[in-house]
Order: structure tokens, then sequence, then C-alpha cells
């Protein structure tokens, strides 16, 4: 599901999500920023749209991913 959800996004945000998001070691957002010639805060804020569409995605694409995603929220 993850490589279908990075085909819905653009190759920026596919190389935050990969190096910010979805790694053991990530990016710093100065880093990310000074790559793109952008900002911290708009990385930040990318990154946040990232984990919006992400969960947008799954609940489209994964069955029950709203309870699965309360569970996790409650600590089970």
């Amino acid at each position: 599901k993850i490589n279908g959800f990075k085909t819905t996004i653009t190759h920026r945000e596919r190389e935050i999500f990969d190096d910010r998001i979805f790694t053991e070691d990530p990016a710093t957002l100065q880093d990310l920023g000074h790559r793109y010639g952008i900002s911290r805060e708009r990385v930040r804020q990318v990154e946040k749209g990232i984990i919006i569409k992400i969960k947008t995605y799954f609940e489209n694409e994964i069955p029950d991913f709203h309870n699965l995603s309360q569970h996790s929220a409650s600590g089970l």
C-alpha cells in the first residue's frame, strides 16, 4: 500500500516522505529546506500535508482502517 500511496504524491513529496517520514534516520527540516530552496516551516507544512494524504489514502484503501487507527491511538 505504501508504494501505491507514493504514486499519488509529487516527486518532492515522495522525497520528503522517504527522507523524513519513512526512514529510521530522518533528515532535518533544515537539510530538506536547503535541498529544495524552501524554509524549514514550509517543509514542515509539506510533511503535515503528506501525513493527511496518507491517512486519507489508507482510509480509502484499507477496510476498517478507521477502527485500526483508533486502537493504535488508544495504546492497544
